[in-house]
């Protein structure tokens, strides 16, 4: 658990997010899926996967976990219609619970606290990610015109750089993925699989993530970008989807 502390700690910027979104502006989600939001917890009617009695989750029961969340990281990258009147290229990342592949296998649901700290490392991950760009594309885009940065501090999801949004923006999101399935493994490492007194307790973890998705504020996922996964085309006029 160190290392993540640590990793999280050097990557964090302390900021407040200048923006507010209205959580009812924007659909964040369907009837496939939950786009992570702060305000929307995971319920036990939101686990719509098939039978839970198959074999392939024995190993599951035997180590005590009742809920299998199925999650993932959506993107979106949309790009201007007209690059000469516009050069911004927007990032849409979401964080995503998918229903029918999301079961309960006990009746016992004390540990269904297991399903939401691992959508909110998801979700830590995904503002890792954004994050990432940020930094990417705020340095390159000051090497070749500083007079960028008022534009560049106030679009953390924007990538200032004609025709590279696409590349930066996967690179971050399979980073996410990776940085979300090392802690996940971890997390469960601690709680199920070799549980000792080295073994970081649920609350400590649960400390470790409120604190990363606190430091990482900024880089929220916003109601418009679960919007977009839901929507599955541009919001904004004069902007086409990345094929």
């Amino acid at each position: 658990m160190n290392y993540f502390q640590d990793e999280i700690m050097i990557i964090s910027l302390f900021c407040i997010s200048t923006d507010t979104y209205s959580q009812n502006k924007y659909l964040t989600e369907s009837e496939t899926h939950i786009f992570w939001q702060s305000s929307r917890k995971l319920l036990i009617n939101d686990f719509q996967g098939g039978n839970p009695t198959e074999t392939k989750f024995d190993r599951d029961r035997k180590l005590g976990r009742s809920v299998i969340p199925c999650l993932g990281i959506f993107l979106q990258v949309d790009i201007p219609k007209n690059y000469r009147s516009n050069k911004l290229e927007k990032v849409y990342f979401a964080p995503a619970f998918q229903k029918s592949c999301s079961f309960i296998l006990d009746k016992d649901t004390s540990n269904f606290r297991d399903a939401q700290i691992q959508f909110d490392i998801y979700e830590l991950a995904t503002r890792i990610a954004r994050k990432y760009i940020w930094d990417m594309h705020a340095y390159m885009a000051i090497q070749s015109d500083s007079s960028l940065i008022d534009v560049i501090n106030n679009n953390p999801d924007t990538i200032l750089i004609t025709g590279i949004g696409n590349i930066l923006a996967a690179k971050a999101r399979d980073s996410a993925l990776s940085l979300a399935s090392k802690m996940t493994y971890a997390y469960f490492k601690d709680q199920y699989l070799s549980v000792d007194s080295t073994s970081a307790s649920y609350e400590e973890w649960r400390a470790l993530v409120d604190n990363g998705l606190k430091n990482h504020e900024r880089y929220a996922t916003k109601p418009e970008d679960c919007y977009r996964m839901v929507n599955d085309k541009p919001i904004l006029k004069n902007y086409k989807s990345v094929k």
